[in-house]
């Protein structure tokens, strides 16, 4: 036969500690708010901690560009390979002069950007003429 109670069953141990009065503590603050408190604080400190280390941290950055550019690339969902052979356009209406530098370096001819952009004949507003 079973008998169904409202009140929960407590073992010896759990009976002593419900039966005790509660401490000025816990009767300023519950459990689950002095964890979240606790665990604030923690947060702010790891925090603390990690800008007081920034500044030492920045000259290796600086020397090890690969490293930073792997961590930006773990965090977006990728894998960072190697930026050997990117170029950059420095303009807007550069993108051809820089693709075309990007395949001659790769064959072994080197030219500059505005060089490549002249003999293409591109000018601001559109980009290789025809």
């Amino acid at each position: 036969m079973i008998i169904w109670s409202k009140e929960p069953v407590l073992d010896d141990e759990a009976a002593a500690s419900a039966s005790r009065a509660p401490t000025v503590l816990e009767r300023v603050m519950p459990r689950n708010r002095r964890v979240r408190s606790l665990l604030g604080l923690l947060t702010i400190g790891l925090m603390g901690g990690l800008l007081a280390s920034a500044p030492g941290a920045l000259p290796y950055l600086k020397r090890h560009r690969s490293v930073a550019k792997s961590v930006r690339a773990w965090y977006r969902g990728a894998r960072f390979v190697s930026d050997e052979g990117v170029v950059l356009q420095p303009r807007l209406n550069q993108c051809g002069a820089a693709a075309l530098k990007a395949v001659l370096a790769f064959h072994g001819i080197d030219r500059e950007i505005p060089e490549l952009a002249d003999q293409l004949k591109t000018h601001a507003g559109r980009n290789i003429a025809v």
